[in-house]
């Protein structure tokens, strides 16, 4: 390689500009790293407050608040099951309940057919299909009375039917009402 000769002038300049550059890439270097700190120290405060909040969620006061509100809730579910020491008794009460329920409106069920119980872990799923000839209001009002039901009960399936002209203004309804047990009874 061929060598350059600088004078006086040049090496100053030359050393001055050297300088500057690396004056640059200093300061380039000072300000990257005081972001990262910056973001370090950010992200220690919100995991601090991360921790902080989790440590009062699993507070032994929040825990056990927690579990006495779910004791309380089982409760209130629990009260709502059917009665009986295996699904046929809870499918005769479940039939009974829906009688005069149905009675009460003066609608009149004309079949009653129970359904294989259905397994749900801790409780059973007693299915009922009822087939009934209404007006649109009974059965709106039997709806209503089956949901606001001291018994938890539930519709799966309901089918309506209605002749062609609808001259009588009743409809051919059948539908699926289940209610609930406790599966430990059995």
């Amino acid at each position: 390689m061929n060598n350059i000769k600088l004078n006086d002038r040049e090496r100053y300049l030359f050393f001055i500009a050297l300088i500057i550059a690396i004056g640059i890439f200093i300061n380039f270097g000072v300000n990257w790293y005081k972001g990262q700190a910056g973001n370090l120290d950010e992200q220690i405060e919100s995991r601090r407050l991360f921790l902080k909040k989790q440590v009062e969620l699993l507070s032994d006061k929040d825990i056990k608040t927690r579990f006495k509100e779910a004791r309380e809730q089982l409760v209130v579910i629990n009260d709502r099951l059917l009665a009986g020491n295996n699904p046929h008794i809870a499918s005769a009460q479940l039939q009974k309940s829906l009688s005069k329920t149905a009675g009460s409106i003066g609608v009149k069920i004309d079949t009653v057919s129970v359904r294989k119980p259905e397994d749900l872990d801790i409780y059973l799923k007693i299915p009922i299909e009822l087939t009934l000839y209404t007006s649109i209001d009974k059965l709106t009002a039997m709806l209503l009375k089956i949901e606001t039901s001291k018994i938890m009960l539930s519709i799966s399936n309901i089918r309506l039917n209605t002749d062609e002209k609808n001259v009588s203004k009743l409809i051919l309804v059948t539908m699926t009402v289940s209610g609930y047990m406790k599966k430990e009874s059995i």
